[in-house]
């Protein structure tokens, strides 16, 4: 079973779906934490018992994400679809 986790910025914008080691990683280092009043969690077995991990996680510090303007073009849409006909 793959479990991914909701990556937030720090103003609760969805940045990305990450792996649930990557999760880990970031809430023990501290920079990063559960969102105010989340209440569904991965249960991770560990040697020492149950790891209770949040399915989203929000950053502490905000991070800038510059906006790229893609131009709207065939190529571009197509890239988009991964080459797929809808």
């Amino acid at each position: 079973m793959q479990m991914d986790v909701l990556l937030l910025n720090n103003t609760e914008e969805v940045l990305n779906v990450i792996p649930w080691h990557r999760a880990v990683r970031l809430m023990y280092t501290g920079k990063a934490s559960a969102p105010y009043g989340h209440e569904e969690y991965y249960r991770i077995a560990t040697g020492e018992g149950y790891f209770e991990l949040p399915t989203a996680i929000v950053l502490l510090q905000y991070v800038n994400i510059p906006y790229k303007n893609a131009s709207l073009s065939r190529k571009n849409i197509l890239r988009r679809d991964e080459y797929v006909c809808q």
